[in-house]
């Protein structure tokens, strides 16, 4: 199954593989994608690119199974996109996740390690927001970030959230994390919750038209000793049970 020949090639329905190919034929183009609408479920064979970047499986379905035999991670972002709750449960390494739409998206991996978590709030219906909620503990190698939207941001104010769900998040970029401003919106809110950890050398949350809020007992556990600095005194709120 090869996507080449459009922006956008779909399954309209649910897909079910235990062999053959997914084959992104996207040399020459920067967007490329494969939509499945309906619940994945892969459980052998090979899921491919042509080129380092550009390619996008973009998952509408509300259950999500993704065991390839092998995944060209660095290659493939990965997207739950829909609008409403979704899971991904896999055995691969991944690249970039992007969680996109409303909801929350439940990321559950034995690999242990993807590139990187980035958060969108694609809908401008007021009060909704997205969730990235963890269902493993999860290696990233570069520090979660919000993405750009296509829609109006709700009164200019998007709302991204970790759930860390009592899982780990180990962020291993060595400058840390600093939770960033999406360029759409005057006011990008970041929940971070669940009563897990998240682990980074350093943690700076002094970023303009950024509002970060750490939930009860969700520890921010900085490791990078004394050569990195942590500045919690941005805009938000820390809940006294945290750490």
């Amino acid at each position: 199954m090869t996507a080449s020949t459009t922006t956008t090639n779909t399954v309209a329905a649910d897909l079910s593989m235990s062999g053959g190919a997914i084959s992104f034929a996207n040399a020459g183009y920067s967007d490329r994608r494969f939509q499945v609408t309906g619940n994945l479920n892969i459980s052998g064979g090979l899921v491919a690119a042509d080129n380092s970047s550009g390619a996008g499986f973009y998952l509408s379905g509300a259950s999500n199974l993704l065991k390839a035999t092998s995944f060209e991670a660095a290659k493939i972002n990965t997207v739950l996109q829909a609008v409403g709750n979704q899971s991904l449960s896999t055995s691969n390494a991944l690249g970039v996740i992007v969680a996109r739409g409303s909801g929350t998206k439940t990321f559950t991996t034995s690999a242990g390690n993807i590139a990187q978590i980035q958060i969108m709030d694609g809908t401008a219906s007021a009060g909704s927001a997205t969730s990235f909620r963890l269902g493993s503990d999860v290696t990233a190698n570069l520090s979660p970030a919000a993405n750009n939207f296509g829609n109006a941001a709700e009164a200019g104010r998007i709302d991204l959230c970790i759930d860390t769900n009592g899982h780990s998040l180990t962020l291993t970029a060595a400058s840390g994390w600093t939770p960033n401003a999406s360029s759409q919106a005057t006011n990008t809110v970041w929940d971070l919750s669940g009563g897990g950890v998240i682990k980074a050398n350093a943690f700076t949350l002094t970023t303009s038209a950024v509002t970060t809020n750490i939930g009860a007992n969700t520890v921010l556990n900085a490791v990078g000793g004394n050569s990195t600095a942590t500045n919690l005194g941005g805009t938000g709120t820390i809940d006294s049970n945290s750490i």
